[in-house]
C-alpha cells in the first residue's frame, strides 16, 4: 500500500514539475490596449501601442494603425476581438505593405516546438493612404474593397528589414483570410536559432503567381498570445 501512494505521489510531483518548467515567452501588449501618446500629426499617424515597434520597410508610407473604440480610422468600424483596441495592416498597389515587431523577453531555444496564437479578420473595405511611387506627398483612395491577404509570421535573432535578411526565418504563414469575423488561429513552429524578435507582417496572398500585380488589402489583428513551448 505505501508502495502505491509513493508511486501516485511521484508521478504526482512530476506533473507539477512538468507544468513549472514549460518555457511561456510573454508577449508584451498583445491585444494592444497599452498606447503611446497621440504624436502631433494626426492625419496619417496615430498612436502606437507599447512595445510594438511598427515596422519601418517603406518609410514614406502611412504607419500600422490602431483602432480604438471612437472607431472610423480609416473608414473601419469593425468591433475588436479582446479588450477594446485592435490594429490594422494593409499591402498597397505600389508594393509596399505593413508589419509590427517585438523583441521577446527572453528568445526562443534552436529546436524546440512553440505554439502562438493570433486572432484575424478583414475588413471588407477601407480607405488607403499611399504615396505616389516613391514621391512625399500622400493621396487617399476611399472605401477600396479588399482583396485578401495573408499573415507572415518571422522570427530573427535581431531586429532587421526581413526584405532582405538572408537568416531571418518566416516560422508561420496565414490561409487568406477571407472572413470579417474574428478568428484565432493557433500554429505550432520550430526555431531554426535561438531568436530574439518576432514580424508579424500582412503580404499579398497570389503574388508569386503568373501576371500578379500589387493590390489593396487589409487585415485586422487582435490578440497575440505568449509563446509556449511544447513538450514532447
Amino acid at each position: 500500500m505505501n508502495a502505491i501512494r509513493i508511486i501516485f505521489i511521484t508521478l504526482f510531483l512530476v506533473m507539477i514539475y512538468q507544468v513549472k518548467a514549460q518555457h511561456v515567452i510573454e508577449i508584451k501588449n498583445g491585444s494592444f490596449e497599452d498606447l503611446e501618446e497621440p504624436g502631433e500629426y494626426t492625419t496619417y499617424t496615430n498612436r502606437i501601442a507599447k512595445s510594438w515597434k511598427s515596422g519601418d520597410y517603406f518609410r514614406s508610407e502611412t504607419p500600422v494603425s490602431v483602432h480604438t473604440p471612437e472607431g472610423g480610422l480609416f473608414g473601419v468600424s469593425h468591433g475588436a476581438y479582446d479588450g477594446d483596441v485592435y490594429i490594422s495592416m494593409v499591402t498597397r498597389e505600389n508594393e509596399t505593405w505593413e508589419g509590427i515587431s517585438q523583441k521577446l523577453s527572453q528568445p526562443v531555444k534552436m529546436d524546440s516546438s512553440y505554439t502562438i496564437t493570433i486572432g484575424l479578420a478583414q475588413s471588407k473595405s477601407m480607405t488607403v493612404a499611399m504615396t505616389n511611387l516613391g514621391m512625399t506627398d500622400y493621396y487617399l483612395k476611399e472605401e477600396v474593397p479588399s482583396k485578401f491577404v495573408i499573415v507572415r509570421v518571422w522570427m530573427d535573432a535581431e531586429y532587421c528589414d526581413q526584405r532582405t535578411n538572408r537568416y531571418g526565418q518566416i516560422v508561420w504563414t496565414s490561409p487568406p483570410i477571407d472572413h470579417t469575423e474574428w478568428k484565432n488561429y493557433t500554429f505550432e513552429f520550430i526555431p531554426n536559432y535561438h531568436h530574439e524578435w518576432i514580424f508579424i507582417e500582412v503580404y499579398y496572398a497570389d503574388i508569386e503567381e503568373e501576371d500578379s500585380k500589387p493590390y489593396f488589402g487589409n487585415i485586422l489583428i487582435d490578440y497575440i498570445s505568449d509563446i509556449v513551448e511544447v513538450k514532447k
